[in-house]
C-alpha cells in the first residue's frame, strides 16, 4: 500500500525508521557476559547437533523441518523474480505492482485469522494437507492467470496458507520439543529452513534468465505440491 500511495523510494523510509526502532530496542537491553569467542562458538555448534539428533527421532518434528525446507525453496524462487515479472512481463506500474504485494500482506493477516477457528474444529492432521493443497493452487493460478491482479490474488492465498501452516507448526512443537530441547531443536531446524531460501533465489534467478519466470513458478507449485505429499503420506496424518 505505500508503494501504491508514497512511491517505492518514499517507502524506503519506513524501512529506515524499522531498523532505528530495532536499534533502540537492542540498546535498551542488559549488557550480557559471554563466554570466549571459542568455548562460545564450540558450545553453539553443540547444541545445534544435539537439535539435529533430536530431529531426527521425532518422525512428525523431522517430516515439519523437511517441509519447511521445500517451502521456503519454493517461496525463494518465486520472490526472487516476482517484481521482475510484475514489471518486465506484465509491464505494471510502481502502483499496481505495489498493491499486488499489498494482497498478499493481506492474504496473510486472513490466514492467521482463520487458523484459530478451523485448528478448533478439525484435527491437525487433516488441516495440514488441505492448506498446503490451496497453497499449490494459489501457485498454480499465478501460472496460468495473465491478469495485473492475478499474482496477488494467487500469492495471498499462498500467503494465508503458509502463515496458517506455521501457526499449526509452532503448535505442533511447543507440544512434541521439551522445554530444555526447545531452542537447540528450532535452531537447527531454522537453520535448515533459512538456508533453503537463498538456493531457491539461486535456482529462481538462473531458470527466469534462461527460460521463462512461468517455468520458476511451476516448479515452486511443484515444491508445494511435494509437501502436500508428504503431509499426507507421513506421520503428520496422524496428528
Amino acid at each position: 500500500i505505500a508503494v501504491a500511495t508514497l512511491g517505492g523510494a518514499h517507502t524506503l523510509w519506513l524501512d529506515v525508521i524499522s531498523f532505528g526502532g530495532t536499534f533502540l530496542v537492542i540498546w535498551r537491553l542488559p549488557n550480557f557476559h559471554s563466554q570466549s569467542k571459542q568455548r562460545q562458538t564450540k558450545h553453539v555448534l553443540a547444541e545445534l547437533m544435539e537439535g539435529l539428533r533430536w530431529i531426527w527421532k521425532d518422525p512428525v518434528i523431522k517430516v515439519l523441518s523437511l517441509q519447511a525446507m521445500l517451502g521456503n525453496l519454493g517461496f525463494g524462487m518465486v520472490t526472487a523474480v516476482l517484481l521482475y515479472y510484475l514489471r518486465a512481463k506484465l509491464g505494471l506500474s510502481a502502483q499496481l505492482s505495489g498493491l499486488d504485494f499489498a494482497m498478499v500482506g493481506v492474504g496473510g493477516i486472513l490466514g492467521s485469522i482463520i487458523i484459530v477457528p478451523l485448528a478448533r474444529t478439525f484435527r491437525y492432521g487433516t488441516l495440514y494437507p488441505l492448506l498446503l493443497f490451496c497453497g499449490t493452487i494459489g501457485r498454480v493460478l499465478l501460472v496460468v492467470l495473465p491478469w495485473w491482479w492475478a499474482p496477488g490474488l494467487s500469492l495471498g492465498i499462498v500467503a494465508g496458507c503458509d502463515v496458517a501452516w506455521v501457526i499449526l507448526s509452532t503448535s505442533v512443537r511447543q507440544k512434541r520439543i521439551p522445554a530444555e530441547l526447545m531452542g537447540r531443536v528450532l535452531s537447527f531446524s531454522r537453520l535448515l529452513s533459512t538456508a533453503a531460501m537463498p538456493l531457491g533465489a539461486l535456482i529462481g534467478g538462473f531458470l527466469a534468465q534462461s527460460y521463462d519466470s512461468r517455468l520458476v513458478f511451476g516448479i515452486a507449485a511443484v515444491t508445494k505440491a511435494g509437501e502436500v505429499l508428504i503431509a499426507r503420506f507421513s506421520a503428520i496424518r496422524d496428528l
